[in-house]
């Protein structure tokens, strides 16, 4: 398991178009990628689970406790977290947390580790 930031800290200035804002890059695959988003209430709990294929979870909102076997850290808004492919883990929190979820057999992170 590896914790990136994807806040704005992290982000290069966009200023085509006259525009105004930061971009944070977050993956490059080459293979077909899900996407998902995930929504964990009060005490909400993704039980310990094999990874099947390597997963980026970018929490939006909220915050959570991730572990695997032998690591738990602590994740909040502009975190993200990187398993391996058969790297089993599960993420709790008590106050809740939206995260999406980028799935893929080639997932490459290009994030800034925490």
């Amino acid at each position: 398991m590896e914790v990136f930031r994807f806040g704005p800290e992290t982000g290069k200035p966009i200023r085509q178009f006259e525009s105004q804002a930061l971009m944070s890059k977050i993956c490059h695959t080459t293979s077909e990628t899900r996407m998902s988003c995930v929504h964990l209430d009060t005490d909400g709990l993704i039980g310990f689970h094999e990874a099947k294929v390597p997963q980026l979870m970018l929490v939006v909102s909220g915050n959570a406790t991730v572990s695997t076997a032998d690591k738990t850290d602590e994740v909040g808004v502009g975190d993200a977290v990187f398993w391996k492919e058969g790297e089993h883990h599960q993420t709790t929190s008590t106050i809740g947390m939206t995260a999406l979820i980028i799935e893929s057999e080639t997932l490459n992170p290009n994030l800034l580790r925490k």
